[in-house]
């Protein structure tokens, strides 16, 4: 989630939380709700979201785990 506040996330995490699993956030936004709520967080920030924002944000991943 770019925003870390789609709904479709956020009102899974506290049955996520309560069988004890860690979360990873691929998120643009740490101080979000899913941002606060994870463990670990990938930063996939994105200038502007469009048509190509998931093929951006996998180039960012992809750079992120090369170094």
């Amino acid at each position: 989630s770019n925003s870390g506040n789609s709904d479709e996330i956020l009102n899974i995490l506290p049955s996520m939380k309560r069988i004890g699993a860690k979360i990873i956030a691929f998120t643009g936004n740490k101080i979000s709700g899913l941002g606060k709520e994870a463990d670990l967080i990938i930063n996939i920030a994105i200038e502007k979201e469009d048509e190509y924002s998931l093929e951006m944000a996998l180039d960012k991943l992809e750079n992120n785990f090369e170094r």
